[in-house]
């Protein structure tokens, strides 16, 4: 009688250890996943709520934005040689519009109550969306005037307070406010 061949029950012992190993790092992973994961999306009740307030404001004054301002384009808006009458009306329209959206804008966000930890991001937000709005009463004021330098630069201004606006939504967490598309 010859004693059995052992190699290959060494093999198969071999092979589910290593399934066993791989099976445990990839549960490991996974849970430092979750556990990073959750860590980072622990909202309270009272964030998530405020995120989802702000973002809807947002949304609704960005959709308010495209259809106002789609028929005027900043560069003809600006870039003026002789400003005739339509020019200049054209000017405040779109003045106007942007002021008109930004307004109700900051009076809405103005008025949500954040909760504590989240309250100094979103106030720096709120004084950047402010910046912009005051950036549009600017544009507005030098359109009715026909200044046409100071419109100019007030909408320059415009666009750059924007883009901190989104960069501090961004930091507040308010995906939709950090979007501008």
């Amino acid at each position: 009688m010859t004693a059995p061949d052992l190699t290959i029950l060494n093999d198969f012992r071999l092979a589910n250890t290593s399934i066993i190993r791989v099976g445990l790092a990839a549960v490991a992973m996974l849970a430092i996943v979750v556990i990073v994961g959750c860590g980072s999306a622990s909202l309270s009740a009272a964030e998530q709520h405020l995120i989802g307030q702000a973002d809807a404001i947002c949304a609704n004054s960005r959709q308010a934005v495209r259809k106002a301002t789609r028929n005027y384009s900043e560069e003809m808006l600006v870039k003026l040689r002789r400003p005739d009458y339509a020019q200049s009306m054209r000017q405040v329209r779109y003045a106007t519009a942007l002021a008109a959206i930004s307004a109700p804008k900051v009076e809405r966000l103005a008025a949500l109550q954040p909760p504590g930890g989240m309250r100094h991001a979103f106030e720096s937000y709120l004084e950047g969306e402010r910046q912009v709005y005051y950036d549009d009463v600017a544009a507005l004021a030098a359109a009715h005037q026909v200044h046409i330098g100071e419109y100019a630069g007030a909408l320059a201004r415009h666009r750059r307070h924007e883009q901190k606006a989104l960069e501090l939504a961004d930091d507040a967490g308010l995906a939709e406010c950090a979007s501008s598309e």
